[in-house]
């Protein structure tokens, strides 16, 4: 079956965004639709039950998105990590940030592509990036990313990445829908160095943001 999309329309302050994603976490591109993508460009190494998940506008990434639009990020260098359809690296790119979206499923880009012309705006810029990956090059001022802590196994991975991908004395800022092994995370953190604060912004829910800093 084809690839099926939704149009969402979502507001982030005064501006009104639209939204090409998937219908559902049940998309995945035929064969035709894989060569018409590209080989580099679909995700070929992406497990089938993941690939979706780079398609959809979670509720974390509009609060992402919501955050940074309330900071000050002038003059920063920043990574979004995770992006999916980026929403958070759009909001930025408007505000004239220098700032790269960043996916595990190269796909990401395609759509980030597109939702940037919906929006008339330059496409922020996109790599395909992995916690798993050695990161190589100038580290970012900050790393911002929405629900990618999602694996329980993960943190070890996370913290090593920050290791290498945030600049000194920079700022991580992760928003988690409340999974309870995070709290693992933050434990990792600490014991590596980081400073993290957590804050509950929406009262009776938990969802939380984690600000991570990373000393000189």
């Amino acid at each position: 079956m084809a690839l099926e999309y939704k149009i969402s329309e979502v507001s982030v302050g005064d501006i009104r965004w639209t939204v090409k994603e998937f219908r559902d976490r049940d998309q995945f591109p035929t064969e035709s639709e894989k060569v018409q993508i590209g080989v580099d460009a679909w995700g070929s190494g992406v497990p089938e039950s993941l690939w979706p998940l780079s398609g959809i506008l979670w509720p974390s990434g509009k609060l992402l998105a919501e955050l940074v639009d309330t900071l000050d990020l002038q003059g920063k260098r920043v990574l979004e990590v995770g992006c999916g359809v980026a929403l958070a690296s759009m909001v930025l790119k408007r505000r004239g940030v220098e700032v790269t979206a960043s996916d595990y499923n190269p796909f990401a880009g395609e759509l980030l592509r597109e939702n940037a012309k919906l929006n008339k705006l330059d496409p922020p810029d996109f790599c395909r990036l992995s916690w798993q990956d050695a990161f190589v090059g100038r580290p970012f001022d900050v790393v911002i990313g929405s629900d990618v802590l999602y694996e329980p196994g993960c943190a070890a991975e996370v913290c090593d990445f920050l290791k290498t991908a945030l600049a000194p004395n920079g700022t991580a800022l992760f928003v988690d829908p409340g999974r309870a092994h995070v709290r693992k995370f933050e434990t990792t953190l600490q014991a590596a160095g980081f400073s993290c604060e957590v804050e509950w912004p929406i009262v009776g829910q938990k969802t939380r943001i984690l600000r991570i800093g990373r000393g000189a």
